[in-house]
């Protein structure tokens, strides 16, 4: 394990609460595509007690907080935030984000047409999904400048989610030898101890 890494997520704003730089005309946020690239992103200005988190799926680099907004209710992106949570951008010219909800299915143990209370899930049809997924108004666009963004990058916090999953599996695997090698004991069938070479025809 990376201890000096973990030491650095123990230090860092992110354990604590969200970052809370305030940008001015004066010192207007710069965008740098590197600090969003396999990133995981927390919005500055909503959920403060518990801040939800998304990876970048993509940057428009065509869109900018000035592009018409996927609601009629409102023209702009940066209308939007100066109407709801009465935000002033400090850069007009910024690229928006594309993003993606983290993981709420940590373990990865319900079956994927299943919801976490184990409810089927409603099926659509691939050009159901695809049309949604194109369109504007279903994704969730953030705006660089009121984000801040996690010290983890996304590669690993997507590993870091299947950890109870994997340690789950060991878990199942452990059990099952332990019950094997007691009945190799008290029945007498099979080898109480494994030779060190010795595979299960069992991959998955």
């Amino acid at each position: 394990m990376d201890f000096s890494f973990m030491e650095d997520i123990e230090k860092s704003e992110a354990r604590t609460g969200i970052p809370t730089t305030q940008y001015t005309k004066q010192n207007p946020f710069s965008f740098k595509l590197e600090d969003y690239q396999d990133a995981v992103i927390i919005p500055r200005y909503r959920n403060f007690d518990q801040p939800h988190r998304f990876y970048v799926a993509d940057v428009y680099t065509d869109l900018t907080p000035l592009s018409k907004f996927p609601s009629p209710e409102y023209e702009t992106f940066a209308e939007y935030y100066k109407t709801k949570y009465n935000l002033d951008l400090s850069n007009l010219n910024q690229p928006l984000l594309d993003v993606d909800h983290t993981s709420s299915r940590l373990n990865l143990l319900t079956p994927r047409h299943l919801n976490q209370k184990g409810k089927a899930l409603p099926l659509s049809s691939a050009e159901k999904r695809k049309a949604k997924w194109e369109s504007l108004q279903n994704k969730q666009i953030l705006v660089p400048e009121l984000c801040a963004i996690h010290p983890i990058p996304a590669s690993l916090w997507r590993k870091a989610v299947c950890l109870p999953s994997i340690l789950y599996r060991l878990h199942c695997l452990l059990t099952a030898e332990e019950l094997r090698a007691q009945t190799a004991s008290e029945a007498g069938v099979g080898a109480q101890t494994l030779p060190p070479d010795f595979r299960s025809g069992f991959t998955h």
